[in-house]
């Protein structure tokens, strides 16, 4: 390097430009973190299988569509706990969503907050205690605030939670369920779909299933 090369000034970078390259950083990190934190598939785990449970090798397959608001399903689905309980290997469950808008107010929502308890593969627990105090929270002027106690009592991610519940595509997939429901024949809940058999109402089901399962508890 020659003598005046060396002593040759350097060009400093001017005041403007840094700063145009500190906000323009700091716009990255912003959207960086935002699409972390947005991404649906970093905010809850979705899994196909989270509304199913049992033996998928059972002998009895039933395809359950309820409505969390309606009274019937809440009995329905307590029974059919003590019916897995009594024959672990014997049922396999899936529950699909159907509520019914136009007598229950919030089953819509309750839907959507047991779809995102799955995300977070907490749907049974979420569930179960939907049933459970469903005489509570269907008078409620706001039903959730307890939908939201209900999820701490499952210890679920309340972040993840609220991103999921605001989700446009939760609710779409919930209408398209019960859209496909429709298709299918349903019409009220509790129906039951047993090896493909439509059973409607839980007396119904608690009749097929104590003759399907005649002498196979604790299996």
């Amino acid at each position: 390097m020659s003598k005046k090369e060396k002593n040759k000034p350097v060009k400093k970078i001017s005041k403007p430009v840094v700063t145009a390259l500190v906000v323009a950083v700091c716009i990255l990190a912003v959207f960086v973190v935002k699409s972390f934190l947005l991404n649906p598939s970093d905010s809850f785990d979705e899994t196909p299988s989270s509304r199913t449970k049992g033996n998928p090798r059972a002998q009895v397959h039933i395809v359950e569509y309820l409505d969390f608001e309606c009274p019937a399903c809440a009995k329905g689905a307590l029974a059919l706990k003590e019916y897995m309980r009594q024959y672990p290997s014997q049922i396999y469950l899936e529950v699909k969503h159907y509520p019914i808008s136009s007598m229950h107010p919030y089953a819509l929502r309750a839907a959507v907050y047991a779809e995102c308890a799955g995300r977070q593969n907490r749907f049974w627990a979420f569930q179960d205690l939907l049933m459970a105090r469903q005489k509570e929270w269907v008078i409620q002027a706001n039903p959730e605030i307890m939908f939201k106690d209900m999820a701490r009592d499952v210890n679920l991610n309340l972040k993840k939670l609220e991103v999921c519940t605001e989700d446009a595509d939760i609710k779409a997939l919930i209408l398209d369920e019960k859209t496909k429901g429709k298709s299918r024949g349903v019409e009220s809940t509790p129906t039951y779909f047993v090896n493909d058999k439509m059973v409607v109402g839980f007396k119904t089901l608690d009749g097929e299933l104590k003759s399907l399962l005649k002498g196979g508890g604790n299996q």
